[in-house]
Parts: C-alpha cells; sequence; structure tokens
C-alpha cells in the first residue's frame, strides 16, 4: 500500500510541473527564474499544498529509519561499514531501497527549487517507502530511537552514535526503578502511558528545566542534557522528576475539579504571613545569606524551604542581614507552613506533582506528614509507608533536601489546551449560566449554536490562561474569537426562519439573525461596543475563576 505522504507529494508535484509549463507556454518570454516564482507562489506557499514541508518530512523520517536500521543490525551481530562521510559502503538490500527513496526527495527538492525547471517528470516518482513508517512534522535530529520500556512509549532524541547503547540501557533502567516505585506507591499511575520524549541535543524547547508536561498534546519531555549534567547517573533523582510529570497527566486527566478544587484550596489554607525578621532571628552579622540558608538546610529543613519560597537566594545570595532588611521593599511575607520543595510553593499543582514526584523518587518520608495526608485524601488508594521514628525522617529530609534543585525563576511557554471532556461541558455550563444571569439568555441545549458557540468561547479563553495571561481583556477577546469561529463553523438552523421581517426589502428573520450574527463576526474585540464586550467579559471573568479554582492557569508546566 503507498503511503499517504508519498500519493500527496505526487499530487502536489503533478499540479506544479503542469502549472509550471503550462504557464511557460503562455509567457514564452519569461525566464525560469520568473516562471519558477510564480508557480511557488501558487503550489509551494500554502497550507493545503506544502510539498516543500511534506519533502523535508520524509526525508527526516527516513534519515531516522535508516539510522534505526543501523542499529538494529549491530544487534542482530552483523556490523556495516561506513566511511567517514556517512555514507554506507556494505548495505543491504533494504538498505538500499531507503537510500533510494532519500535520493528520490533529493530529486524532487531540486525539481521544485529556487530558479530550478522541474524536469522530473510524475511519471518517474517511485519510492519503495513501507506504509508503516512513522513520518511527522518536525526538525531533522541526527539520530532518534523508539522504545517500549516497560510498556512506555519512549523516543530518544538527538543522540550521539557512540551514546547511543549506554543512553539506551540508562533508560530501560529508569523505567524499570519507575514502575517497580509506582507498583508499590501508586499503582493507578502506570494505567496511564503517555507519550515520552529523552531530548539529548543542545536546543530543545524546556532549556531551562529538567522536565515538562505539554498538556495539549499530553506528552513529557524530559531534558537529558540538564539531567545528565547537574545530576549524573543518580537514578533517584531521574524517577523522581518523569513522577513529577507523570503526576501533572494525572492532575489535569484523571482527577475531576472536586479533587483539583480540594487540592487546590488545601495548599492555598496552609498560606500564613508573618514577619522577615522571623526568619533571620539566627542570622549572624558577619554572615552573608547564602552561607545562611546553607546552614539551616542542615540544622533546620522546613526553616529552609519556607525561606527559599520567599526570596531567590540567588540574586541576593552575597548579601548580610543588615544589606537584606535595607533593601527589602516588604518585611511581612506570606509563606506555606507545609511545603513540599522550592518549586512546590510556586503552584498548587506544582505542590501535588513535586508530593508524587518525592514519594516516587525518594520515599513517602521524605514528604510532611500534613501532605501525605492531603494527598491521601485526593487519592485514597496511594499506599504510604508507615512513620519512622522523627530523627529517621529528618534524616531523610536532610538528605533530599542536599540534592534539592535551585530552580526559582523558570520560564513557562504556552499551551494550547485541550479540556477533557469532562471539564470542557462543566466549563461550558458555567459560561452559559454566567450569560443567563447577566442577561436572563435562558441556557442552551447541547448541539444548538449557543451551546457550541460557548463551547468555542471557553476554549479560546482557556488557550490564553494557559499561558499565565489573567488579563481580563485578553481573555474577553479570546472569547470573541471562540464565538466568531463558531459562527463561521457552526449551521444555525435558525437562518432558515422564512418569517418575514420587512416587507420592503423581504429579509426574514433567518437572514436578519445571520446578517447580525456576520457584522459581529467579522469585528475585531478591540472595535466592538462597549456593551458587546462587556458579554465577552462576562464569560472571561467567569473561565478564569474557574481556572484559578481548579490549577489551569499556565500552559507548559515544569
Amino acid at each position: 500500500m503507498t503511503h499517504p505522504i508519498i500519493l500527496k507529494i505526487k499530487k502536489e508535484y503533478t499540479d506544479y510541473y503542469h502549472a509550471y509549463w503550462e504557464l511557460k507556454k503562455e509567457h514564452p518570454d519569461k525566464n525560469p527564474n520568473q516562471l519558477n516564482n510564480i508557480t511557488r507562489e501558487k503550489y509551494l506557499h500554502n497550507e493545503s499544498a506544502d510539498i516543500l514541508n511534506d519533502l523535508e518530512s520524509l526525508r527526516s523520517a527516513l534519515s531516522d529509519y535508516y539510522y534505526y536500521m543501523f542499529l538494529y543490525a549491530k544487534e542482530q551481530g552483523y556490523e556495516i561499514d561506513y566511511s567517514e562521510d556517512g555514507v554506507a559502503k556494505k548495505i543491504s538490500d533494504e538498505e538500499q531501497k531507503v537510500l533510494d527513496d532519500r535520493q528520490m526527495v533529493t530529486r524532487l527538492a531540486q525539481s521544485v527549487g529556487f530558479g530550478n525547471e522541474p524536469t522530473l517528470h510524475p511519471s518517474e516518482i517511485y519510492f519503495n517507502l513501507d506504509d508503516d513508517l512513522d513520518i511527522h512534522h518536525s526538525n531533522h535530529v541526527a539520530y532518534k530511537v523508539v522504545l517500549k520500556p516497560e510498556g512506555f512509549p519512549v523516543t530518544l532524541y538527538g543522540l550521539s552514535l557512540q551514546d547511543i547503547g549506554e543512553e539506551i540501557s540508562f533508560a530501560k533502567a529508569i523505567f524499570k526503578d519507575f514502575v517497580s516505585r509506582a507498583t508499590r506507591h501508586m499503582p493507578d499511575l502506570l494505567k496511564h502511558k503517555v507519550p515520552i520524549k529523552l531530548a539529548y541535543g543542545k536546543e530543545n524547547h524546556a532549556a531551562e528545566v529538567y522536565g515538562t508536561y505539554i498538556i495539549s498534546g499530553q506528552t513529557i519531555v524530559l531534558n537529558m542534557r540538564n539531567l545528565l549534567e547537574e545530576v549524573k547517573r543518580n537514578k533517584d533523582r531521574y524517577v523522581k522528576v518523569l513522577a513529577h510529570e507523570m503526576a501533572h497527566h494525572y492532575y489535569f486527566t484523571v482527577l475531576n475539579s472536586r479533587q483539583r478544587n480540594f487540592w487546590v484550596q488545601a495548599i492555598k489554607a496552609d498560606y500564613t504571613s508573618g514577619s522577615i525578621y522571623n526568619f533571620l532571628d539566627d542570622m549572624k552579622d558577619e554572615e552573608t545569606l547564602g552561607r545562611y540558608i546553607d546552614r539551616i538546610k542542615k540544622i533546620d529543613p522546613l526553616k529552609y524551604l519556607q525561606m527559599s519560597s520567599i526570596v531567590n537566594v540567588e540574586d541576593i545570595e552575597h548579601q548580610k542581614k543588615s544589606d537584606f532588611l535595607a533593601r527589602s521593599k516588604n518585611y511581612w511575607v506570606t509563606f506555606s507552613k507545609n511545603p513540599v520543595s522550592v518549586y512546590g510553593s510556586t503552584r498548587p499543582e506544582e505542590a501535588f506533582a513535586e508530593v508524587i514526584g518525592y514519594i516516587l523518587g525518594f520515599g513517602s518520608n521524605s514528604i510532611l506528614p500534613l501532605l501525605l495526608e492531603r494527598m491521601k485524601v485526593v487519592i485514597p488508594t496511594i499506599k504510604i509507608a508507615k512513620e519512622k521514628p522523627m530523627l529517621n525522617r529528618i534524616a531523610s529530609l536532610e538528605r533530599r533536601l542536599a540534592s534539592l534543585e535551585h530552580i526559582l525563576s523558570l520560564k513557562t511557554a504556552g499551551s494550547h489546551v485541550k479540556l477533557p471532556p469532562r471539564e470542557l461541558a462543566e466549563l461550558t455550563h458555567i459560561s452559559d449560566k454566567a450569560l443567563d444571569h447577566a442577561y436572563h439568555y435562558g441556557l442552551s441545549k447541547p448541539g444548538t449554536f449557543g451551546y457550541k458557540a460557548n463551547e468555542q468561547s471557553v476554549l479560546h479563553a482557556i488557550d490564553v490562561i494557559a499561558t499565565g495571561n489573567t488579563n481580563i481583556e485578553a481573555i474577553a477577546d479570546a472569547v470573541h474569537k471562540g464565538w466568531s469561529h463558531a459562527f463561521f463553523t457552526v449551521k444555525d438552523p435558525a437562518y432558515k426562519d422564512p418569517t418575514v421581517v420587512d416587507e420592503a426589502s423581504g429579509l426574514t428573520k433567518g437572514q436578519k439573525k445571520y446578517n447580525s450574527r456576520l457584522a459581529l463576526a467579522k469585528t475585531s474585540y478591540r472595535s466592538l461596543s462597549n456593551d458587546e464586550k462587556e458579554k465577552d467579559r462576562v464569560v472571561a471573568r467567569a473561565v478564569l475563576e474557574w481556572a484559578e479554582e481548579n490549577g489551569w492557569v499556565g500552559g507548559l508546566l515544569p
């Protein structure tokens, strides 16, 4: 069976080829560059016929496939001899087919290249490609390996050839440990085997963090380059990071809104306020803040966590007590009484992920008892070890704190959130009720234009909120875009209402409704009347309140 991308490329190239030569007949005075420009503008720069992007994706997939076959050959015990430029001297028939396909991609790319005439006839296009080859649009990396350790779909990106064997073995060991610990503490976590990418390259979208959970794609990315540089081969740390990201997926896709709301409210209720002097009472005058923090980490782990969540130590570690107090703008500070970690103090959903991460990475005795009790309420099936004597637990805390991350200000990126159906229905209803309360529209029914417009409005609003933007005007703008999207994609039977409302023009009730909505949909939020803007703000405020209560603020979650 011919691979779908081959069929698409053949059609795209055939259209391009015939268009070029027809254009040349019509304009014999134009040179190849001019003809090429006109044809490229029509056939190479639109989303439906992007042959250049398709060819690059195919080239990448074939390259990845070729290197994967090389690895398979080594596993089977036979060698492939490569020259220094990477071209194989001794190759199998199967590999020759892949090389032939790569050569065909090159010829096609040259035919549609800038300033070239398409001399390759469409009938000459031939590929050996199997229809089960995984092809996706992405930037090519030299070496990619796909594994399924312990049943998890794992892809390793950006590996150097000499490191492939070692990294595959280490990755398998990490997942073996993770499964063993999850089985012991939280078996339910193993029911959700999301795609996981291990990034070894110098450039990836999560460069400042150890791991990332991408909500929209429900995918986990571990920054192996950072981990290898900073924590070496400490498997406990890798298991902790993996469990942290898996916990994000569990939080957003498995927990219901009631469970999340309990967690959010419990974390918020734990916060208290006090004077910064209380944290510096035993700091020596000649001591720098950095040295003081290091000292209390060993003698008072809880105080260390609380203080680290208040100040960015990296920015002021050389300041002495008098300097710090003189420059402080706020002596009265807010902090968590029972923090899980420095990073866990940033948001409730991060505290949730950190608790599960530390339980699997370092054991339940590394977590304060109150946090364990809260987690037991949210996930009754979680298994927590029996209490050890306090001295043992303090020792465990000290061991864990000795390797805490000092990432206190991390970049986050926006993400288009894919709301689970249950949450989407709940939020759509909340939006509907907010509008009914303000304007007495009545509640819409599923399947109607009103319901679908509310649905699109909240989805677009969550997209903005997911980036961390809580500005009402920005969210209201997204609400209006969502409503406009619904107008252009949803056919409302009401438009067919034949009741005449204007005898002179013959305008029907349905036509009037359509024209009114069309004018609104074509108007940007900025150009709307204040009355119309307020309708969008009503929805925006309702969605934001729900998002804050349920921990949906922020998109790409480290």
